[in-house]
């Protein structure tokens, strides 16, 4: 099982809806929650990231409004978020996640998306081990 499985796993039971998407060597992992769960969702990703870290290293941001613009079009507010890269050495794995507390006229929701590219060429072949 791969961090964005293991990440997905760890809020389904949360998630009015998710969703795992793979691809070659690339893995797109989103759900969407009830504002409420914002702090437990946060908790369980960061439990999975800080497990992989120790083979790497975890960047953790928080992010404190903004918008979301799709083809050109203002879509939604972001109220609050947090991200985290995640880079595990041994395998140049690169994994991005976002937390995002969203608003629209309508509602508001926390939405989740992760990205896992497993052949990232951060690293040169030779730091890696030819991996």
């Amino acid at each position: 099982m791969g961090v964005v499985e293991e990440m997905m796993d760890g809020v389904a039971g949360m998630a009015r809806e998710h969703r795992l998407t793979r691809e070659g060597p690339y893995a797109v992992g989103s759900a969407f929650f009830e504002v409420g769960q914002y702090e437990p969702v946060w908790q369980a990703v960061r439990t999975v990231a800080e497990g992989y870290a120790a083979r790497g290293e975890l960047i953790v941001g928080e992010i404190s409004g903004g918008r979301i613009t799709d083809s050109g079009t203002s879509s939604f507010e972001v109220i609050r978020g947090r991200f985290a890269e995640l880079y595990i050495y041994e395998e140049a794995e690169a994994v991005f996640i976002r937390l995002y507390h969203l608003s629209s006229k309508e509602r508001e929701w926390v939405a989740l998306y992760v990205d896992d590219n497993k052949e990232t060429p951060w690293w040169p072949r030779e730091e890696r081990g030819g991996v």
